[in-house]
């Protein structure tokens, strides 16, 4: 971490794969992408921040600029937006915006006046970061509050929110994050603040309400009545996992599935600890199963596995945590909505999880008609499949049905040709809806 507070000035490439309908990848005029390619767009770039939503995609660099790309409406991308002051904006009729999606990375020009630092991406909002500023932007989706604004909108362009009697002095965003409708940020004095959909009381705050403002999570230790500090934190779509200097890992929200990583009736509202877990260095979440690594490089699992996300040879959700069988020890751990990935001591790739096919389930149809996409029905890979090598990764972010690596600049990816068939769509001309973001730009 940089003294600033946010990344080292520093050459990356990115790389994308997966489908790439609607421009997620900005690799125009293709489908999908069957092995990790260089988005060639962003080479002279210094990338800080890699996010991705269900359809739409958005980088920050080094200069403070922010682009996006992919799908366009319902104000996915602020392209018709022009900043009235620092804190307002309005959408001009001069700059009507005539495509549905965008292949080519769009400057996102009403944000040129600050200095971007962050960004997140979950299924229909998105947020910005600006550390000078010491303001949080927010666009997309305002249903559930998850902009941070207590007006319910269901769609808004770019609202700032003052963070300046959120923040104390000298204290910073060092993390943002966003999934499906909820929000959350964690500052550089380990402290977690969550807001948006709540309805398993997945934020940690003690209740199942919406949270229109962001809220700090306060937990006191039961046993020695000492506040907690967080050092990580992650979100799935209702439930979350935190993370302790100590190693200690606690979970709260929606508990079925096992998701919580022990048994609980319905939901659980404050973070309580998983006690069979000790010195955890990483957690994540997908949207209904959790993946936690141990100084050792060992790796377990729990919740969700209806998708073979949990990387155990089958479909049965797992309700407490598993160990996953690995020939060497892991270094790094990233989930998807319904994806693992696992990156071993020698720079390997592994991932399992969704694999698409043709086909729709009620629940996409229902997504169908929310975002006008085609959706598909899948198959599984349920034990970790060896993708190839990926060098000194810097952060992996997952999007709907594609994901992004990013990677210091001396490095290259060297997939095996053909591994990743079994990971994306079998039907290139369909994608699917119904999973969008879970992990955004987190350094894994």
């Amino acid at each position: 971490m940089s003294p600033s507070g946010i990344h080292k000035i520093k050459r990356h490439k990115l790389f994308g794969f997966g489908s790439s309908a609607k421009g997620t990848l900005a690799i125009p005029n293709t489908k999908a992408v069957e092995t990790p390619k260089c988005i060639e767009f962003f080479s002279l770039e210094s990338i800080t921040c890699v996010a991705a939503g269900s359809w739409t995609s958005f980088i920050c660099t080094s200069s403070g600029t922010v682009y996006g790309f992919g799908l366009s409406r319902n104000e996915r991308l602020p392209l018709a937006y022009i900043a009235t002051n620092e804190t307002t904006w309005h959408k001009s009729s001069s700059k009507p915006i005539q495509n549905l999606f965008f292949e080519v990375p769009k400057l996102l020009d009403c944000f040129s006046h600050l200095h971007v630092n962050l960004a997140a991406s979950g299924a229909y909002h998105t947020l910005l970061y600006c550390q000078q500023e010491k303001l949080l932007i927010g666009f997309g989706s305002n249903s559930n509050y998850q902009l941070g604004n207590s007006n319910e909108i269901q769609f808004s362009g770019p609202i700032a929110l003052d963070l300046s009697n959120i923040l104390e002095e000298n204290e910073y965003i060092v993390e943002l994050i966003a999934v499906w409708k909820s929000s959350a940020f964690i500052t550089s004095k380990l402290r977690i603040f969550t807001f948006g959909h709540n309805s398993c009381a997945h934020l940690g705050l003690g209740h199942p309400f919406d949270v229109s403002r962001p809220s700090q999570v306060k937990f006191i230790h039961p046993p020695t009545q000492e506040p907690v500090l967080f050092s990580k934190f992650a979100m799935g779509q209702t439930h979350s996992l935190f993370l302790t200097a100590q190693g200690e890992v606690f979970s709260c929200g929606n508990a079925s599935n096992g998701r919580l990583g022990f048994k609980q009736a319905s939901y659980q509202p404050f973070p309580k600890q998983i006690p069979s877990l000790s010195q955890i260095m990483d957690v994540k979440c997908g949207y209904f199963h959790s993946v936690v690594l141990n100084r050792s490089g060992e790796v377990f699992v729990f919740g969700g596995n209806s998708e073979g996300q949990c990387l155990l040879g089958h479909t049965l959700d797992v309700y407490s945590p598993t160990k996953v069988t690995m020939p060497i020890p892991i270094s790094k751990i990233g989930a998807g909505g319904f994806h693992t990935m696992l990156v071993d001591v020698n720079q390997y790739c592994y991932a399992g999880g969704l694999q698409w096919g043709k086909g729709k389930s009620s629940h996409e149809e229902q997504e169908q008609q929310q975002d006008d996409e085609y959706t598909v029905d899948y198959s599984i890979v349920s034990s970790p499949v060896m993708l190839g090598y990926v060098g000194k990764v810097s952060a992996v972010t997952f999007g709907s049905s594609f994901c992004f690596i990013l990677l210091d600049e001396d490095d290259e990816i060297r997939f095996k040709q053909g591994l990743l068939q079994q990971l994306l769509p079998s039907d290139t001309s369909r994608t699917h809806s119904y999973f969008s973001d879970c992990q955004i730009f987190a350094p894994l």
